[in-house]
């Protein structure tokens, strides 16, 4: 049973794309601007890994929607591909920018890995 076809599939990505991006950049921003302004000194260092954090969410959004990321899994199997090249770049500029936006997902999963042992030992004491 296909549920969308090809054109249809890609429409609704590109729209659920435009809508996240939309609302990811403000909320981030936001998100930066009360953790720098508003946070009080008891956060010590936790304040700086959770604005790293939001600026690099920004980074890879921006990254993503200018790529056109796509990621499908299967199994074990992660990949990331672009279905368009919208902006007509030659091979070569793809392939840095699939490599940047893979190094952004990586980074966002050790900064996620380093928020939850910062608050494991904060925990502990």
């Amino acid at each position: 049973m296909v549920l969308l076809t090809g054109q249809a599939w890609m429409g609704l990505t590109e729209f659920v794309e435009i809508v996240s991006t939309c609302f990811s950049i403000p909320i981030n921003c936001f998100l930066l601007y009360c953790i720098l302004t508003k946070s009080g000194r008891g956060i010590g260092f936790y304040k700086y890994l959770m604005a790293w954090f939001s600026i690099q969410s920004i980074f890879f959004t921006l990254i993503a929607s200018f790529t056109h990321m796509c990621f499908h899994t299967i199994g074990g199997t992660f990949m990331m591909f672009t279905p368009r090249n919208h902006y007509h770049l030659p091979s070569w500029a793809i392939w840095v920018l699939l490599g940047t936006c893979c190094i952004s997902v990586g980074y966002v999963l050790l900064i996620l890995s380093a928020q939850f042992l910062f608050r494991y030992f904060a925990m502990i004491e």
